[in-house]
């Protein structure tokens, strides 16, 4: 059997069509809308945010704002951990995640 070159040319545009449809049904799947959830503690918690009177709270906020922005802002490794373990110390006091 002979094969002539538009047989062939047939054959290399079927196969780059499949590829291209193949290419085409991932790029959907990755583009289809994503569902999310907002926990009701996070809607809490950004309506307390929200509704805060504290002026003092916001300046805070808004010095540490600007310090991340200026490269200066310093990270106290321990005072963190110092507050995550009163927290996790307040948790199991109350509860919480047991």
């Amino acid at each position: 059997m002979k094969i002539s070159r538009i047989q062939n040319q047939n054959i290399v545009n079927n196969i780059y069509k499949d590829n291209e449809k193949k290419a085409h049904t991932k790029e959907e799947k990755a583009t289809k809308a994503v569902d999310i959830e907002i926990s009701d503690s996070a809607k809490k918690l950004t309506s307390r945010i929200n509704t805060a009177s504290n002026v003092d709270y916001s300046e805070k906020v808004e010095r540490i704002r600007k310090q991340i922005l200026d490269g200066v802002y310093k990270v106290e490794p321990e005072k963190i951990a110092e507050k995550i373990i009163y927290a996790m110390d307040t948790q199991k006091e109350s509860g919480i995640n047991e």
